[in-house]
């Protein structure tokens, strides 16, 4: 857990490179195999949450790792709907949460160039 603390860290100071959604998601998949549920871990989930919504890093990775780690009330007063709300996505979130996104076949090759 503190390597990936570290790491998230050092790359918010980077000039090289920024924390994207997969970044952020990974994050809080490690959160969730390494740390029993806790307020501890709520709170740091919380956030996490707000430095990717900050960001606008809020892609699908992330909305998933977080309807996996949080309990369904968190999550919805986290994000604004319900996890059981299928008919609600990532894209449904607030414009500036998700405004640095870049999802599927554009991210690869935005990668490769």
């Amino acid at each position: 857990m503190e390597i990936a603390h570290l790491t998230l860290q050092d790359l918010g100071k980077s000039p090289y490179a920024n924390a994207d959604q997969v970044t952020y998601g990974t994050f809080l998949k490690v959160c969730e195999n390494l740390m029993p549920p806790s307020d501890t871990r709520r709170q740091l989930v919380s956030v996490i949450f707000k430095k990717c919504a900050k960001d606008g890093q809020m892609g699908k990775l992330v909305l998933d790792q977080l309807k996996s780690i949080l309990p369904p009330e968190q999550f919805e007063e986290m994000v604004g709907f319900s996890m059981t709300d299928h008919s609600m996505g990532w894209k449904d979130l607030p414009s500036d949460w998700t405004s640095n996104v870049i999802e599927g076949k554009k991210r690869r090759r935005t990668r490769l160039h």
